[in-house]
């Protein structure tokens, strides 16, 4: 790696370590791995928010909320599993 990249990528690593910016990059990517793992329901997503180890998911569908009530856990373990960390502790369906 030259020695210009090497800066680059420093100066990249401590700007997204900001808490602001570390934050809404990893909403960006609860996000991705929500829409990698439940596509079929995903257009049903209005939106996600991770805080404090709360993972909120706002549906469109009462019905489909329901149904994903009854599989918190899994739901939890599937995607921390695909985050690669323990991140997410609770999740509200909203």
């Amino acid at each position: 790696m030259k020695h210009d990249e090497q800066n680059i990528h420093d100066l990249l690593k401590v700007f997204s370590s900001q808490k602001h910016l570390k934050d809404k990059l990893l909403d960006k990517k609860i996000e991705g791995v929500w829409k990698n793992l439940y596509e079929g329901i995903a257009h049903y997503t209005t939106r996600i928010q991770f805080k404090s180890g709360v993972l909120y998911v706002w549906l469109s569908s009462s019905p489909l909320r329901h149904e994903l009530s009854f599989n918190k856990a899994k739901i939890i373990n599937q995607v921390n599993t695909a985050l690669k960390e323990e991140l997410i502790k609770q999740l509200e369906l909203r």
